[in-house]
């Protein structure tokens, strides 16, 4: 009789430990940083609705973001890996 070949797909993952026992570190993170990228805005005297609306530091030409937005990804990143 012949052995069945099982293959472990985790294996080439990196390894966090959790409660004293080692678990595949996942391999896609949600890097939560958009409501970064906003600021609230009103109409008018301030009474009016608010808006979101891309926060001017992140503007460049109106169709792209300027490249200090890179800024929030790396704080993203790093709250995720911690």
């Amino acid at each position: 009789m012949s052995e069945a070949k099982t293959s472990n797909a985790d294996a080439a993952l990196p390894m966090d430990t959790v409660g004293g026992r080692s678990q595949p570190r996942p391999m896609v993170y949600w890097l939560d940083f958009f409501d970064s990228l906003l600021q609230e805005t009103r109409r008018g005297d301030g009474g009016g609705e608010a808006q979101l609306q891309l926060d001017p530091r992140w503007e460049l030409d109106g169709t792209h973001l300027h490249p200090d937005y890179v800024s929030l990804i790396g704080d993203s990143m790093t709250r995720c890996l911690q």
